[in-house]
């Protein structure tokens, strides 16, 4: 199975630009025997894409048999026009942090700062930062089986609205879960779950749901594959 991690733009002190992957994300796909493969999006990232650069996206993403949102700084245009493409493929994606602010964004959402009186949400050191409720009619409860868990957190904006299905809040209100029910896998969380991977089951259920899911839409293009091949090659003996 090939995972697409989408890019996240940034630049070295000498002023070099790159896309990035992180480092945890591949650990965690390599642990599910899945290959990693870096999207990278326009050099002019900040500006709407043209037909040539969304082609190349989506070039990308038809390579791939699951789609990773990784966490970031800023929604970019490439962001949406991702999004837009994957729902239309119906191919499974996990949003993290920024990731699943930008698909509640792209739902017609809003995004904005943690109000001062909140909780901390940006400690990167903590294993764990606070609890998040769970709701019991969710695809997500259908995954962790649990209707309170512990995340950790690492962010300083929340989603605000979205027209999306929003499965889990913190206590203190901020939206820490979305999804669409009417894709296979299409669920965004605001916490890391990459960096849960070793210390905690809850986050391991929803990386082996994702990539069952994924298992499925690979196996389901090779069906796919093979029903084609045949028909290609008897238009191929008609035309000899």
């Amino acid at each position: 199975m090939i995972i697409g991690v989408v890019g996240r733009p940034t630049e070295s002190e000498n002023g070099r630009f790159f896309y990035k992957l992180s480092n945890e994300l591949k650990e965690v796909i390599f642990q599910y025997q899945g290959v990693p493969l870096l999207i990278t999006g326009p050099s002019n990232y900040e500006e709407p894409l043209n037909n040539i650069e969304k082609e190349r996206l989506h070039q990308q993403i038809r390579m791939c048999d699951g789609i990773i949102l990784q966490g970031g700084s800023e929604i970019y245009p490439y962001d949406h026009e991702m999004i837009t493409y994957i729902e239309q493929e119906n191919i499974p994606v996990l949003g993290i942090c920024l990731g699943m602010q930008a698909m509640a964004e792209h739902a017609g959402g809003k995004i904005g700062k943690i109000p001062e009186d909140y909780i901390n949400h940006a400690q990167k050191a903590k294993e764990y930062v606070h609890f998040n409720q769970v709701k019991r009619s969710s695809k997500l409860f259908q995954i962790l089986q649990v209707e309170e868990i512990k995340v950790n957190s690492r962010h300083h904006d929340m989603v605000l609205s979205t027209n999306l299905d929003c499965s889990s809040y913190s206590t203190d209100g901020v939206i820490e879960a979305v999804e669409n029910w009417e894709k296979d896998f299409f669920i965004g969380v605001q916490w890391h779950p990459e960096s849960m991977f070793e210390y905690d089951k809850v986050s391991r259920k929803l990386w082996q749901t994702f990539f069952d899911s994924t298992r499925r839409y690979h196996e389901a293009r090779c069906v796919n594959r093979c029903i084609e091949a045949p028909s290609n090659q008897e238009g191929k003996k008609e035309e000899n």
